[in-house]
């Protein structure tokens, strides 16, 4: 950052100049005028502000922004630094000029009011000046300010049309980039008061975000009330339940209470009142100027990396988007102090990762600072589904095919272990929130997990019993450890396990319940990996579990995130489903029952050689013919679900799953012709809906 502080007579000569620093945002060079301690207005349509804005333009400024910072900031764009420049070097050359005292007092201040100086100068008839004046008023003609107030015909107008601001209150501490691109948007939608439109970027593969808040457009007495009603906010004293699931709303009462009083006498509205409340909320008890973006449901990720002011995104039909914002120091701690009061977690240089989920928003929340980055803050915001995901939409969506979503049915209903591996946003964690609807509610689930994402509230509603265990997630002292949780969890009665990540060492705990069957049923999991055999490496080699219990995993279904061709969008895949073989004592040995080929984006069973199919089978009762037509049963189900849900998309919801699920679980329990049973369950299902 460069800094100019003027020079050393600043405070009493003419020759005064306004001190300001050089900032870099997000590849901008913006020039930050310090405004707060001066007496002025900060505007360069006012003589003071302007004579000691074009002395700090004597050496051109290569600036794409100018920022004056009061109880406000007013932006100025490319324009009125071009127009600064090219001002800044007419008077330098016109200073030069000598003129008699008579005339130099009717011309008043070059620096100050150029357009007065230029007017008394083409009216002076001093003959002595008359060639001086001629050659000056050339020179200053061919400026931008002095050509518009020619047009106008007004020697003052010309100030506020060349020097345009945006204005923007005090309280939004980022930078939003308000040019558009070229041509049209592909898609344009709100998100509560705020616009969103996506537009191509020629220069790049990804696409922008364009956000178009309500608070970069507000009238000058729109800033000044909001500017107003925030400083009486944070004097106003009042006992507010600091709870974050009351916080917000016993909060908005006041910022309602205290924008009445500053707007009272005004002639304001209710539309502009309820506009500015909401502004005036999201500023204060939201998350500032990326709650919207944490609102926009069609987004899957909203990132801020640490050393960088950019905002980018993970849209759902656009992928991978930069956005117009551009966080600043003051905003990312703003946003730091907001989530260390909503998760009661600490998030400094001596805890420097935070976990944590804001509620409200279904949202989950990744933070990492210093001395962990190399520089600043970084976060990373994941959106989670309210309602569970299901097979039915994961075929809806192309992850899997109606043959792979029976099998996986299949195979909890049997009560198999099972790890879901896979990158980060594969979808891991959503898969096994469908997997868990597979279970019949008649069981007990004991879920572990650091983060909330598994959207347990909505399950208990649904009919699910579910225990939640809280653990640690990287703050030592303030949970339970994943281990002491897993501990806990096998003296809590016979249980489906549920481990939202299994990562520490914990997993030497969770293998060995599981190789003596102190785990009881179902055990499910997801662990960071590739593959199958990635997967034993990392649990094997990586967090220390003996290689043969690693073979109380029954099945390993792996997920990925592709890309077709040279599309920049990811696409969620379910890649493999692989069986634990039992005969082995050193390296594994897995066998194929789904693999995915991508050249054709299509799904391959194979369950000849399975022999979890078998053991399925027999602890259900059924033969090997009854377990395939078990599972194609399930298939269909899973297929005409999807299939409604084009038209109505809540008949492949969570709670149709469930309704579905237990009337096939009452017919299968009456008959063993599956073929009689999807018969019946059809006609359920059309009179059903």
């Amino acid at each position: 950052m460069f800094h100019s502080e003027g020079t050393k007579d600043a405070k009493n000569s003419s020759e005064r100049q306004c001190s300001y620093a050089i900032e870099n945002v997000a590849g901008k060079r913006m020039m930050v005028v310090k405004c707060k301690d001066c007496l002025s207005n900060a505007s360069l349509s006012n003589a003071y502000c302007r004579e000691g804005m074009l002395r700090a333009f004597l050496y051109p400024q290569e600036a794409d922004e100018i920022v004056m910072k009061k109880p406000f900031y007013k932006f100025y764009g490319k324009e009125a630094i071009r127009s600064m420049n090219e001002l800044a070097k007419a008077l330098k050359s016109v200073e030069r000029f000598k003129f008699c005292p008579s005339c130099q007092k009717k011309l008043g201040s070059l620096w100050g009011d150029p357009l007065h100086f230029y007017f008394r100068l083409k009216m002076d008839k001093c003959k002595k000046c008359h060639e001086t004046a001629i050659t000056a008023t050339a020179e200053l003609e061919k400026t931008a300010l002095v050509k518009k107030s020619i047009e106008l015909g007004e020697e003052k107008r010309a100030y506020s049309e060349v020097f345009r601001p945006e204005l923007v209150p005090e309280m939004l501490s980022c930078h939003v980039d308000l040019k558009k691109p070229k041509g049209k948007p592909s898609e344009s939608y709100s998100v509560g008061d705020v616009g969103v439109s996506i537009y191509d970027i020629p220069e790049r593969p990804d696409m922008l975000y364009f956000v178009n808040f309500p608070e970069l457009h507000l009238t000058p007495d729109g800033v000044k009330a909001i500017n107003r009603a925030f400083e009486n906010l944070c004097e106003h004293k009042a006992d507010i339940d600091f709870e974050p699931h009351n916080m917000r709303k016993e909060f908005g009462k006041i910022v309602r209470e205290v924008l009445d009083k500053t707007l009272k006498g005004t002639d304001t509205g209710k539309e502009e009142f309820e506009k500015l409340a909401t502004i005036l909320n999201r500023h204060t008890v939201g998350y500032g100027i990326i709650e919207p973006l944490l609102a926009d449901h069609k987004l899957q990720d909203v990132f801020i990396d640490s050393g960088s002011s950019l905002v980018h995104v993970v849209h759902d039909d656009y992928g991978e988007c930069v956005t117009n914002i551009s966080v600043t120091k003051d905003e990312i701690d703003k946003l730091s102090t907001r989530l260390r009061a909503i998760s009661g977690r600490p998030f400094d240089s001596s805890s420097p990762v935070l976990h944590t989920e804001i509620e409200d928003l279904g949202i989950r929340v990744c933070g990492i600072c210093e001395p962990s980055t190399y520089r600043g803050t970084g976060f990373a915001f994941r959106r989670r589904k309210n309602n569970p995901w299901t097979l039915s939409e994961f075929i809806s969506v192309g992850m899997i095919d109606p043959a792979t979503a029976g099998l996986l049915s299949f195979l909890i209903d049997g009560q198999n272990s099972m790890l879901i591996t896979g990158s980060r946003a594969s979808g891991k964690t959503s898969l096994m929130t469908a997997l868990m609807l597979e279970i019949q509610q008649n069981s007990r689930i004991i879920l572990i997990e650091d983060t909330p994402e598994i959207p347990v509230e909505n399950m208990r509603r649904m009919g699910f019993k579910v225990e939640h265990l809280k653990t640690e997630a990287f703050a030592k002292g303030f949970e339970l450890s994943t281990e002491d949780a897993l501990r806990t969890s096998l003296r809590l009665g016979e249980s489906i396990l549920v481990i939202g990540e299994v990562r520490g060492k914990e997993a030497k705990s969770l293998f060995e319940a599981m190789r003596v069957g102190a785990a009881g049923n179902i055990v499910l999991g997801t662990v960071h990996g590739s593959g199958p055999y990635d997967t034993w490496d990392r649990i094997v080699n990586g967090l220390g579990v003996p290689s043969t219990s690693f073979k109380a995993v029954d099945i390993i279904v792996s997920a990925g995130a592709i890309r077709f061709g040279e599309d920049v969008k990811r696409h969620r895949r379910v890649l493999n489903i692989s069986e634990v073989t039992k005969d082995w004592k050193t390296e594994p040995k897995f066998i194929d029952m789904v693999g995915y080929n991508r050249s054709k984006n299509s799904w391959k069973v194979s369950l000849s050689s399975s022999n979890t199919i078998k053991k399925v089978a027999e602890v259900k009762g059924l033969t090997l013919r009854q377990a395939m037509e078990n599972i194609a049963v399930r298939a269909k189900m899973k297929q005409d679900l999807a299939a409604l849900g084009k038209k109505r998309p809540e008949l492949m919801g969570a709670e149709w799953t469930i309704k579905a699920n237990n009337e096939f679980f009452r017919l299968a329990s009456k008959s063993s012709s599956y073929k009689d049973i999807y018969k019946k369950w059809s006609g359920w299902l059309k009179e059903a809906v």
